[in-house]
């Protein structure tokens, strides 16, 4: 069974390149991944350390000056360590979350994902169909919104970021993280009820499947 061990989340803005550096405790957790959200035109070539030891990238999404990537990595160290991310560009502004498992499968961590962006100033949800590959398991998901003063993750998903406030100048942006375990049902993950869309609005979702240790993958029937 995945648990959820632990979590945390770093901002900062300006004009910052080189490396991004904050403390995170993993208390226990065997699966660490890491979302950051940032006020970008251009993709700044993200590359994830935990303790000295690299993360996979899961996703790197850019729609016009939003940009979300997610990164995850097995088996990490325990107690604190520090969080970088080295980039070659630069970031104007933004939020980082990190978050770390028990109970997921080292050798198979990942099932099914998806992705969804859109520019509006007029839709007040954006979501995310997982078509899972396991009968039990836990959808992560990651939310940055450009020009959005707020929003929630949609119930039952269960929150563990939900950042609001001035990025990058006085643009209001909203970076998020929500979990929700299912039971072998394709999960469809949303954040919703947005206020503030002004201008243009860009707004990105990722979703992937953490698999169980466990692990009994779906049949299916042809």
């Amino acid at each position: 069974m995945i648990a959820f061990d632990s979590f945390a989340e770093s901002d900062a803005s300006g004009n910052t390149g080189g490396t991004l550096l904050f403390s995170f405790n993993n208390v226990g957790g065997t699966f660490l991944l890491c979302a950051c959200c940032d006020d970008n035109s251009v993709d700044p070539g993200i590359l994830g350390f935990y303790g000295g030891d690299q993360l996979t990238e899961l996703f790197n999404g850019l729609l016009g000056a939003a940009h979300l990537w997610v990164g995850y990595l097995v088996n990490p160290k325990t107690g604190a360590n520090n969080l970088s991310l080295n980039k070659t560009g630069t970031m104007a502004a933004f939020r980082t979350g990190v978050i770390t498992f028990t109970g997921v499968d080292a050798n198979n961590p990942l099932g099914g994902n998806n992705n969804a962006s859109e520019s509006s100033n007029t839709n007040n949800f954006l979501g995310t169909t997982v078509t899972v590959q396991g009968t039990s398991g836990l959808i992560v998901d990651a939310f940055m919104g450009s020009r959005v003063t707020a929003g929630n993750a949609k119930t039952p998903q269960t929150e563990k970021m939900n950042n609001t406030g001035l990025w990058g100048g006085a643009v209001d942006h909203l970076a998020g993280m929500s979990i929700e375990a299912h039971t072998g049902s394709n999960i469809t993950m949303t954040w919703e009820n947005f206020t503030g869309q002004s201008g243009a609005t860009k707004k990105i979702i990722y979703a992937t499947e953490l698999l169980p240790s466990t692990f009994t993958p779906k049949i299916q029937i042809i």
